[in-house]
């Protein structure tokens, strides 16, 4: 793991979905509160959250959501974002560890790794998992502490 949380205060672990709000307007989404959230906070991420941002703004991007010049922008921003995470760098044994996780949740790949890096993240600190993603939410309710999320709640 990289840095490290700052003050003992408690960390909010994002995963990438909730991440791309610091770098990228999401006008007229509902989770533009997201935003002022994270900037308050300390926090933490799995360094898979980086190519996997890169990946989502490249989609904006060649779907017309984002322009060339935005995109760049938004790039530079995540270079500059990494500094102040603490990163659960990955590593077999969290490979393992997500894959366990896959095996007994409906978890997409990438989620099960977000998911196993919060969970080694909380046994050595105090956090709050946050995520946009609604299967990953329900399956992190379970697991975690995790920030509520009304939109993603059950109707």
């Amino acid at each position: 793991m990289s840095s490290s949380p700052r003050n003992g205060a408690k960390v909010f672990f994002a995963d990438t979905s909730a991440l791309l709000y610091l770098v990228v307007d999401h006008p007229g989404e509902p989770f533009a509160w997201v935003r002022g959230l994270l900037r308050e906070a300390p926090l933490a991420a799995c360094d898979l959250f980086l190519p996997e941002a890169v990946a989502a703004l490249r989609g904006r991007r060649d779907g017309g959501h984002l322009s060339p010049r935005g995109f760049q922008k938004a790039v530079r921003s995540l270079e500059e974002l990494v500094p102040s995470l603490y990163l659960v760098e990955s590593s077999l044994a969290l490979m393992q560890a997500a894959s366990l996780l896959a095996r007994e949740y409906p978890l997409r790949g990438a989620d099960a790794v977000h998911l196993a890096a919060a969970l080694a993240l909380f046994r050595q600190v105090s956090g709050v998992f946050l995520t946009l993603d609604r299967r990953q939410y329900r399956v992190a309710k379970v697991l975690v502490p995790t920030y509520p999320v009304p939109e993603l709640e059950e109707a």
